[in-house]
Parts: structure tokens; C-alpha cells; sequence
């Protein structure tokens, strides 16, 4: 997601979207312990141009329950938000670290286009 050469470029609301992707990092970093592999991570992101420095800080005011985030290609845009799932009581560790992000259209455009997209890749078209 931030990284110029990946999806920063596709997305309309880029800062918002960092911003709720590494306050992200920080909440689920194990106890709120950032071990070294979460601050690697950090300083991995921090990295990408036009990273701002007011994100280094996560801001308890600013936590939603999902990340809106909007894509564009061609001139076109679609709105979704991002929700993850995890295991409410885990038996294992592994368990534990299983996270599931699901997108779903904001409105009914998007839904629509998005719709038309999947089912023009599932035959095969472009």
C-alpha cells in the first residue's frame, strides 16, 4: 500500500489510509510491545516518499472500527472499506495471528462497477 510502485498510486485518500494502516502496526503489535520486527516494519514504511511525519505517532482519536479507502484507475473511482476479522478467543498461537481483511463497496456505483470488473475478468476479458 506504500509503495509507489504497488497500490499508493490507486489510491484517492492515500494519507488517511496510512494513517489508519500504522495505527494499525502500533494496536496490534503483541501487548503493545514494539518488538523488532514491528519497529523494521516501521522504518520500512516511514521510508516511502511523502511519508509524513505526524503518522510516526499513532492518535487514539482517529481509531475506526474499518479504513475507508478509495482506488481510481482510469479516471474511475470505486470506495470500499476494509474490516479485518480475528479470532475472538484463540486456542493457539497460531490461531492468535490469523487476521482476514474483507473490502465491501460504500455505494452502490462502486458495487456496480466492481460487479461488471470480476465478472469481465472471470470470462476472460480485460
Amino acid at each position: 500500500m506504500f509503495d509507489p510502485e504497488g497500490m499508493r498510486p490507486f489510491i484517492a485518500n492515500w494519507e488517511d489510509v496510512a494513517a489508519s494502516l500504522i495505527q494499525r502496526v502500533y494496536r496490534e503489535s503483541v501487548g503493545r510491545v514494539t518488538d523488532q520486527k514491528t519497529k523494521e516494519l516501521l522504518e520500512t514504511l516511514q521510508a516511502y516518499p511523502e511519508f509524513r511525519t505526524e503518522l510516526k505517532k499513532p492518535q487514539a482519536s482517529n481509531i475506526l472500527p474499518f479504513i475507508p479507502i478509495s482506488f481510481v484507475k482510469k479516471g474511475r473511482k470505486m470506495n470500499f472499506f476494509s474490516m479485518i476479522t480475528t479470532v475472538g478467543t484463540p486456542l493457539s498461537i497460531t490461531a492468535q495471528e490469523l487476521r482476514m481483511e474483507c473490502m465491501f463497496p460504500v455505494d452502490e456505483e462502486s458495487e456496480e462497477h466492481y460487479l461488471k470488473t470480476t465478472a469481465a475478468k472471470a470470462k476472460g476479458k480485460k
